[in-house]
């Protein structure tokens, strides 16, 4: 620290402040040292105290003018010590504890820099958050380095992995892969350079296993296994991003999923297909061989495939009942016993498919024999199919239509059909028909109102019930029941898809897509009805309609969308490879994506012409336009052809003379209104022409000191008005923070702000602090423009001195108030003011309002005064002094309070003494007591006499020699005349008095004279000229 100056450095008005300033930095400093070396919170209050310390003196120092810059300096020296301590306290091994134990100290330690801010250039508190945060990244660095050997093991496990023949490890080995993931994550939780070194590998991991899909999609339980590995991950992977604020997108399961679905239908489908060929040649055993090996894979097919394994059951079955009977009949016994031992493991391998529909007859195969057993048999399969429709009239909720046991029946119908019908044939034939025209009425009633989720499960039921139905003599009259079943779930889909189309917003395109693509698969080549047919056409056409228009609307908006660009587009191509499938839409109408491409190039040439129409227009271009032309292309702007962008380019340079132009003219007229509108529109255009990928024009710092210019010239003019002053002063805050100003123009702003101070404070002591909101939003607004303009931190200065103005009102305020009064005024509360004036008077000092109130404030309380000191006179004698001395101790105060006013304020204040005022009237009161006595004919009272002269001998030496111009002039001449006058009457009676107890020869006379003259003296004081005792013994003397 530097060493204070010398006292004699100084002038011997500030010398006592200095001194003490020295003193209190002297032990600062001392303080200082002595906890220097603490660590942690030792010490710490003891540094807070010095910080407070030093904050108080520098507070003392400003408000003395700020004239002492060698203190100044020292404290800022001695708060660079306290400032280094701080830092010594937040260590690495501090911060290593993390927040729940560093926290509290350094909130401690920010409490002591805040203090400390006041007094620097730089912010002590910005230089302790600094070193925390450099210690919070050392510490993090070195947790990021004991996560870097997990990392790297991970990506070594998944190189091994990766390499032939491996993939057989992959679940114990993603096991080992995902435990080393979490544990480098746990190392550094809060890393965002640790997470993204996980998730390389991480994701690298996914991808290889949903590419090495063989090795692992060969039976459930090791896809089972695999899911859930991919879940794992997922969680992994969603805790990871979300320290980077992002989202795992895709997640890896649905995908292993779709994998393991997609594997088993595969499965079901060829195994089914080879079983429906075993039974085509002949081959139970096949067959059932074939059933046994998809049965691990059942549980992932039940709920989609029941109907196709129901019906290869069922054939199954059906099979063995025909081989049954038909060994039985040859007499084939052996072989018939072997079909019974085959219908045992029939049943059991059944069984094992859980969920499986029962079968319509609880017959064993060896029991189909005989017709009998055959007729027997077909009614059954009559009476469960009927049972099966009336589930759906009774009024049993729980119970429904089961398609897979109805197609049992209908295979156990065809099976025992041809034997059954060899006798009587009619009674089961018209059987036949009642129960098939009631099951296929339900069926078409069904798929009339069920939703389109379900229908696909009718239309296959109606393909299963035809291959049937057509088995059976004699055929149906109403044909096949698949092509009306087709029509009515066309429909269906298509009205799922309108649904979707008729709604204004939340959309579902794979909704809609998915509708489409059912009804068009569902009514294939000439199969559906002219009203289907004509139903999905109309859905194509509106669905090219509305998606055109999402097009055109993205484009419209302005909007850079790609992801939902790249989506329409995806949409588009998906409606078109519908179409194309469709031997009905394809028909009609082109390609909707080629439609789309030709659209957004049409709008692209729209607008573009419209920006060039706008530079060539007259009266100038409308920005505001030409803005949204640019929005407009910012999205399609890289898809434009080597032209166009060429054209665009030109038009971004063209765009700088006219907005000048503009810029002058509203500067000539002086309107801050279209100079800010252009400003705006620069800055959006050049925010536009960046985004366009074009070459910088820097539009808005063409006309950004012009719009500077201007508002500083309204500011200037409307400097009155606080309203109008603080909203330019903010605007003008904002233009130079956000845009560049040269020197030159920051100079102005700098000295405009400068030149308010005086007449807000002015303005605001004239209108008093109840109206003083307004004067400090300007002044705020003030010092954030200066700041911004100086490049600076942020000051209150004009801020605190109009704060300090408004105090210096309020107090004014208080004390006319209390004056005003008509009885009962306080004048220890005007004293207060007058004393409270002194700490916040320097802002105001110099100021004419608050020095003309103050003048007058002083002036009615000495007025109040001297009426208090006549009134105490009126007072009882065993009270009147006590009263009389009670004023003059006001009095005394109320001069001393001015006097500091009146230093602040030299030139301005004048010293208008309430105690001069006091003491005129206690002479004049005394004064007028001794003329009364000497006014007396007769029983002069010598010792009332002698009390006014002794308290005129105190008071008459304070009255001075006031000047000629003075207000008291004229009183104080008179009172000093009547002092001569007293005293030249007192002395004259006494002579007279004297000369008759010579002459009378009375000598106690004489002695009680003298005494009295002697007393006369004493009580003067020295201020009459000749000593009355003297007087009377040279006549004593000169008598004799």
């Amino acid at each position: 620290p530097h060493p204070p100056p010398p006292l004699g450095a100084m002038g011997c008005c500030g010398s006592a402040q200095l001194k003490e300033t020295v003193e209190r930095l002297d032990n600062v400093e001392q303080n200082i040292r002595n906890v220097e070396s603490t660590q942690g919170a030792d010490g710490l209050s003891a540094m807070g105290g010095s910080a407070k310390e030093l904050k108080d003196v520098f507070e003392m120092i400003v408000a003395a003018g700020a004239s002492d810059m060698a203190s100044i300096t020292r404290i800022e020296d001695l708060s660079d010590l306290i400032v280094r301590n701080l830092k010594g306290r937040i260590t690495i091994e501090l911060v290593q504890k993390g927040p729940a134990e560093y926290q509290p100290l350094v909130d401690e330690i920010m409490k002591v820099a805040i203090d400390l801010d006041s007094v620097r250039a730089t912010k002590a508190s910005d230089l302790i958050s600094k070193h925390l945060q450099k210690q919070v990244d050392a510490v993090l660095a070195a947790l990021e380095k004991s996560a870097a050997p997990m990392v790297a093991k991970m990506k070594a496990l998944h190189a091994k992995l990766k390499e032939p023949g491996q993939e057989k490890h992959l679940v114990p080995g993603s096991k080992d892969f995902l435990d080393l993931a979490e544990s480098a994550h746990k190392t550094a939780p809060d890393s965002k350079q640790v997470v993204m070194e996980i998730m390389e590998p991480l994701q690298a991991h996914s991808v290889w296993i949903l590419q090495v899909e063989g090795s692992w999609c060969t039976s459930l339980e090791m896809c089972q296994a695999v899911i859930g590995v991919a879940e794992r991950i997922d969680e992994i992977a969603t805790k990871l991003v979300a320290v980077l604020g992002a989202t795992w997108d895709p997640p890896i399961t649905p995908q292993v999923e779709h994998m393991k679905n997609a594997k088993a239908d595969s499965v079901c489908a060829e195994l089914l297909g080879e079983a429906d060929k075993c039974l085509a040649a002949d081959d139970a055993g096949g067959a059932y061989d074939y059933l046994s090996a998809l049965l691990p894979w059942w549980p992932a097919l039940k709920d989609s495939h029941s109907l196709e394994v129901v019906g290869i059951f069922a054939k199954l079955q059906t099979f063995a009942s025909d081989s049954f009977l038909k060994a039985t009949k040859e007499g084939q016994t052996s072989t018939a016993e072997a079909i019974r031992g085959f219908a045992g493991q029939f049943d059991e391998l059944r069984a094992g498919y859980v969920s499986l529909p029962p079968i319509a007859s609880a017959r064993p195969l060896g029991e189909v024999l005989e017709v009998g057993e055959a007729t027997i048999q077909v009614l059954k399969a009559f009476d469960a199919i009927d049972a099966e429709v009336a589930k759906t009239t009774d009024d049993d909720k729980s119970t429904n239509l089961s398609l897979a046991a109805t197609i049992q029946a209908l295979e156990s119908l065809v099976g025992a059909w041809p034997t059954a019908t060899k006798k009587a044939p009619e009674e089961l034939i018209e059987r036949l028909q009642a129960t098939c025209t009631t099951l296929e009425k339900w069926t078409e009633d069904t798929a009339a109102a069920c939703p389109g989720s379900k229908i696909s499960g009718l239309l296959k039921f109606s393909a299963e019930y035809d291959s049937r139905r057509s088995k059976l003599e004699p055929c149906a009259p109403s044909g096949p029941l698949k092509p009306r079943i087709a029509s009515r779930a066309a429909l269906t889909h298509l009205k799922a898809a309108q649904d979707e189309l008729s709604k204004t917003e939340g959309m579902k395109p794979n909704v809609l897509l998915d509708g489409l693509k059912a009804a068009a698969d569902a009514i294939p080549g000439d199969i559906g009805t002219e009203e289907a047919r004509g139903r999905l056409l109309e859905v194509f056409a509106a669905t090219d309609e509305r998606l055109l228009k999402s097009f055109v609307d993205l484009i419209v908006s302005g909007e850079e969308n790609e992801k939902k660009e790249v989506m329409l587009l995806q949409f588009a191509k998906s409606a078109d490879d519908i179409r194309a499938s469709s031997t009905v839409a394809s028909e009609g109408g082109g390609s909707l994506v080629e439609q789309m491409q030709r659209t957004r190039a049409e709008l692209g040439e729209e607008h573009l012409s419209k920006l060039e129409e706008q530079l060539k227009a007259a009266s100038g271009p409308d920005f505001a336009a030409v803005v949204q032309s640019l929005l407009f292309l910012r999205p399609i702007s890289k898809k434009l052809d080597e032209a166009h962008q060429e054209r665009l380019k030109a038009v971004s340079t063209g765009l700088a003379d006219p907005l000048v132009n503009a810029c002058t003219e509203a500067a000539t007229y002086t309107d801050a209104d279209v100079a800010d509108s252009l400003l705006t529109s620069a800055q959006e255009m050049d925010k536009a022409i960046a985004a366009l990928g074009l070459d910088d024009v820097g539009l808005c710092a063409k006309i950004s000191e012009q719009v500077v210019q201007l508002h500083l010239a309204v500011a200037e003019k409307e400097a009155s008005d606080c309203n109008v002053l603080t909203r330019e002063l903010g605007t003008l805050q904002t233009l130079v923070r956000e845009t560049s100003c040269s020197p030159e123009v920051l100079t102005q702003v700098q000295n405009f702000v400068k030149s308010l101070e005086q007449p807000l404070l002015d303005q605001l002591l004239t209108a008093g602090s109840g109206s003083a909101t307004p004067f400090l939003e300007a002044a705020a607004a003030a010092d954030k423009l200066l700041a911004a303009a100086e490049g600076a931190e942020e000051a209150d200065v004009l801020s605190c001195k109009v704060a300090s103005a408004k105090s210096v009102a309020r107090k004014l305020e208080e004390a006319q108030a209390e004056l005003a009064k008509p009885a009962g005024m306080n004048p220890k509360a005007v004293l207060t003011v007058l004393k409270d004036l002194e700490a916040i008077w320097s802002p105001v000092a110099t100021l004419a309002a608050s020095t003309r109130s103050l003048q007058d404030i002083v002036s009615q309380f000495k007025e109040k005064l001297t009426d208090a000191c006549r009134k105490a006179f009126e007072a009882e004698e065993a009270v009147r002094d006590k009263k009389v001395q009670a004023v003059q101790m006001l009095a005394k105060e109320a001069d001393g309070a001015q006097d500091a006013l009146v230093k602040l304020s030299p030139g301005l204040l004048e010293m208008d003494s309430c105690v001069e005022a006091v003491t005129r009237v206690i002479i004049e009161k005394n004064l007028a007591g001794v003329e009364a006595e000497l006014g007396k004919p007769s029983g002069m009272n010598s010792a009332e006499l002698l009390k006014c002269i002794r308290n005129l001998g105190k008071e008459m030496g304070t009255l001075g020699d006031p000047a000629a111009h003075d207000a008291a002039y004229d009183e104080v001449i008179s009172l000093k005349t009547r002092w001569h006058e007293v005293c030249e009457k007192v002395s004259s009676r006494m002579q007279e008095s004297m000369e008759d107890a010579v002459k009378t020869s009375n000598q106690a006379k004489q002695r009680a004279l003298l005494k009295f003259a002697q007393e006369f003296d004493a009580g003067c004081n020295g201020l009459y000229e000749t000593s009355l005792e003297d007087q009377l013994k040279t006549q004593a003397r000169s008598e004799e």
